[in-house]
């Protein structure tokens, strides 16, 4: 504990401010001297280092610091002597007129009260006038009467601050051009000049590309029949079947029409009843693809065309269609575009484009629309147009389907398929390429559904069973067997020998067989060749019962 602390406390009071003050007023350092006599609680002189805090308030108690300085002093039987400011600047306005209290505190003692108050010496007191230095005053005021604001302006008397006005001085320099003024209006047109001479011809412009194809022409005549070709080999000659006759099925109405007959069998036919019925149903296949809507690579497209003769040269305008899902599945389906278009066009070809024919169509469906979610059973998986599409007879209709990029799923939904004469559908598909361009041709077209089209008039229907319960059985050949699906065509010139119109099987069997005949067909007799997909049908034969 330090007892008498200050024991100089009146010389310190009055010399280190006052000689501050005096130097300042010369432009001396910004410095206070600064002396004590230190003993400790016993009255024994401290001797050493000593760590000394001062600091200046505005007020004797409590308060802000408005300077704080600590340094080290050495004690010399009690006396210490430092310079304030030495090691923390005074600020320039910490002396501004107003009263200050100076703190001391030794060591980690507290800080010694009272406070001191500083006094300005006698030699500070001319700082009230600065001969031969520069003053910084905020205003300047003569006898009570302001001349000089706080922003430097004279407001005194004006009275002899202006003398009489000089002569002119020579012209200063031209200043620089100013920016240019906007546009005046335009003026009115001038008379136009004369016509100038043709320039050359252009060179001749690249060829535009080629225009959709024509419709069909007529069909032409008929043309000579061809020559008849030799006979074959007369076959050798088959078991004796069992005594009876063979029958036809009854059809519903109509006039049954002997078609075909030989010693044991005889082939005729009735008329169905007359078409009509909604929706028209095109393709009767049993098995499946991916295709139309096809889910296994990021980006597909397919198209397909469906012939005017199909659709029964009707006219009108397509709400809806439908593709025959084959077993249930459980599927969002995002990101679908569908277009239609009539066309001429009646075959596809393997082809690269980013711009197949479908692109060009009535958008019926999308783009980026969700389609219904796949079904939990098989059926007609049925899709509503957004915008109808108004078919014109005499157009084969085209049908376009597109997912856009959509992540690819394996296991995904089966539509049933028949397969055509011709090249009716176009698949191009890709994990990478937007679309894709690589086109395969195929004959799978996908079954369908389309509304409100109606059947047409029912085809020429034969079905025929052999007698006494006898069965149909037949070989190909690569050795199929009864059961084998098989395609029937047929034509009115010899077996073997010219165009055939494909007949559609609705059944096979072991006990009967039975075929369809398109109308065009229909009121003629004809000549029958049978094959199995793939090869021709070797044997035709009865069983015994």
């Amino acid at each position: 504990m330090i007892g008498s602390k200050l024991l100089r406390a009146a010389a310190f009071a009055v010399a280190p401010l006052g000689l501050a003050a005096a130097l300042a007023a010369q432009s001396a350092p910004n410095l206070l001297h600064f002396q004590a006599n230190l003993k400790d609680a016993s009255a024994v002189p401290l001797s050493g280092n000593q760590t000394l805090t001062t600091s200046i308030y505005s007020v004797s108690t409590g308060g802000t610091a408005l300077w704080t300085e600590t340094q080290t002093v050495t004690a010399v039987n009690g006396v210490v002597n430092a310079v304030l400011g030495d090691t923390t600047s005074l600020p320039s306005n910490l002396f501004d007129g107003s009263v200050r209290w100076l703190e001391v505190q030794l060591n980690a003692d507290p800080a010694m009260v009272p406070r001191f108050r500083m006094a300005s010496v006698p030699f500070a007191r001319a700082a009230a006038d600065v001969p031969g230095s520069d003053i910084t005053p905020n205003s300047v005021t003569i006898n009570g009467f302001p001349v000089i604001n706080s922003a430097g302006d004279w407001v005194g008397n004006p009275t002899g601050l202006a003398g009489p006005t000089g002569p002119q001085g020579p012209q200063g320099d031209a200043g620089p051009q100013g920016v240019q003024g906007d546009a005046g209006p335009a003026g009115a047109p001038g008379d136009a000049g004369p016509a100038g001479a043709p320039g050359d011809a252009g060179p001749t412009g690249p060829q535009g590309p080629q225009g959709d194809p024509g419709a069909t022409g007529p069909q032409g005549p008929q043309g000579n029949a061809g020559p008849a070709g030799p006979q074959g080999p007369i076959g050798a000659t088959g078991a004796t079947g069992p005594a009876g006759s063979d029958t036809v099925s009854t059809a519903p109405t109509g006039t049954t029409t002997t078609l075909f007959s030989d010693a044991n069998v005889t082939l005729r036919s009735t008329p169905n009843p007359a078409g009509g019925g909604t929706p028209l149903t095109l393709g009767t296949g049993l098995f499946a693809q991916g295709q139309p809507l096809y889910k296994l690579f990021n980006n597909s497209i397919t198209e397909m065309i469906y012939t005017d003769a199909e659709l029964g040269g009707q006219s009108g305008t397509i709400t809806k269609i439908a593709f025959f899902q084959n077993a249930a599945v459980s599927f969002t389906m995002p990101n679908w575009e569908i277009r239609m278009k009539d066309t001429a066009t009646a075959t596809l070809t393997t082809v690269t484009t980013a711009s197949p024919e479908g692109t060009t169509g009535t958008v019926v469906v999308g783009p980026g629309a969700t389609l219904p979610p796949t079904l939990a059973a098989p059926g007609w998986y049925e899709i509503t147009l957004t915008t109808p599409f108004a078919h014109t007879a005499g157009n084969n209709l085209l049908i376009y389907t597109r997912e856009t990029p959509t992540a690819w799923v394996s296991g995904g939904p089966q539509y049933r398929y028949t397969t055509t004469t011709g090249t009716l559908m176009h698949e191009a598909h890709s994990d990478s390429l937007n679309p894709p361009t690589s086109f395969s041709a195929l004959t799978s077209r996908p079954n369908i559904e389309i509304f409100p089209f109606t059947q047409p008039a029912g085809p020429l229907e034969i079905q025929f069973a052999p007698a006494n319960g006898a069965q149909w059985s037949w070989a190909g050949t690569y050795g199929d067997t009864q059961g084998t699906a098989i395609t029937v065509t047929a034509n009115t010139a010899t077996p073997g020998i010219g165009v055939f119109q494909p007949i559609q099987i609705m059944n096979t069997g072991n006990s009967r067989l039975q075929f369809r005949l398109e109308p065009t067909l229909g009121g003629t007799t004809y000549v029958f060749d049978v094959l199995r997909h793939g090869g021709l049908l070797t044997t035709l034969s009865r069983s015994s019962p």
